[in-house]
């Protein structure tokens, strides 16, 4: 699931809040670690719901 798509799905599931869990933790892609965050963050400024991001080792 893309980013967008993460919050196309958080919209529609009316979701209060969404928590990105596998995006930079590996090394397996051309883009930078931080790119997913970043979309994330851009995709869901409008959005009625928390974005919740968490350093990596931050312990929920």
């Amino acid at each position: 699931m893309t980013p967008g798509e993460a919050i196309q799905a958080a919209i529609d599931l009316n979701a209060k809040t969404i928590l990105p869990m596998h995006i930079g933790r590996f090394t397996l892609s051309s883009h930078a670690w931080n790119d997913p965050f970043k979309r994330i963050a851009n995709a869901s400024k409008n959005a009625l719901f928390t974005l919740f991001t968490l350093k990596i080792g931050q312990p929920v």
